[in-house]
């Protein structure tokens, strides 16, 4: 029987008289890759944020391995998120630092991890990313393709179960976001987590697809493969999945 390790029941989630999410139901087994579609203002990011305990919804569970994470203590909601990846689009990398202590903190100051092991584990995400000639620049020094990659070397550093991206290709070449989006379904491969992709990127999505959930009026409205979902008899798919809507969408983020 398959273990869904996101859970999500009927999300509801208003600011002031906008309703964002009405009643959103999606899950994502173990070690499968979600992609996470939908229109600017669907509720993508909304959703990313009550999973990872930032808002706390008015109705409705967002559950990650069965916990939602807003309704515990801050201690205990620091601890569930010290397994928990979340690439932001920016990357978030902490410009004073190094390529290799941008690595060595959450190691550190998590985990107490010390040496040998500090420097055996920041080497190994770097291999995994083929960065590990940059682990004595700074985030200053790297193209912005390099920096996505260091953040998500900082991210799979301590091997998380759970994964979740925020847009991980806004801002990319083509030809680099094609090679981070091979890159995270390598690395989803090789760790076994599972993980939610929130994207406009539709060729990201095919490389990186298990499955894909379609945001629309508030609700996981379709649901399937991409090469599924692009068959249906269904005028907004039709318009969804037009190269001339995810251009200017691309363009808008």
């Amino acid at each position: 029987m398959a273990r869904f390790v996101i859970e999500v029941r009927d999300l509801h989630k208003s600011f002031g008289e906008q309703h964002v999410l009405r009643g959103v139901n999606l899950r994502a087994e173990e070690a499968e890759n979600l992609i996470v579609f939908g229109r600017s203002g669907s509720g993508k990011s909304v959703l990313l944020k009550c999973l990872i305990g930032l808002m706390t919804p008015d109705a409705g569970k967002a559950l990650v391995n069965g916990e939602a994470i807003y309704e515990l203590p801050d201690r205990e909601a620091s601890e569930r998120l010290k397994t928990v990846g979340f690439l932001y689009q920016s990357g978030a990398l902490f410009d004073s630092m190094s390529v290799r202590e941008n690595l060595e903190f959450p190691l550190v100051k998590n985990f107490g991890v010390e040496d040998p092991e500090l420097t055996e584990r920041v080497e190994r995400a770097l291999e995994r990313v083929s960065l590990a000639d940059a682990i004595d620049k700074t985030p200053a020094e790297l193209s912005g393709g390099m920096r996505k990659r260091v953040a998500l070397a900082r991210e799979i550093v301590v091997e998380p179960p759970v994964m979740f991206y925020d847009e991980p290709t806004t801002g990319l070449d083509p030809i680099t976001s094609k090679e981070i989006s091979v890159l995270i379904r390598k690395l989803q491969e090789e760790l076994k987590m599972t993980s939610v992709v929130v994207t406009h990127d539709l060729v990201c999505a095919r490389i990186v697809e298990d499955r894909t959930v379609i945001l629309r009026g508030g609700e996981a409205a379709h649901e399937g493969k991409i090469e599924e979902l692009e068959r249906m008899d269904d005028p907004f798919l039709k318009n969804f999945f037009s190269s001339e809507f995810h251009e200017e969408y691309a363009e808008s983020v």
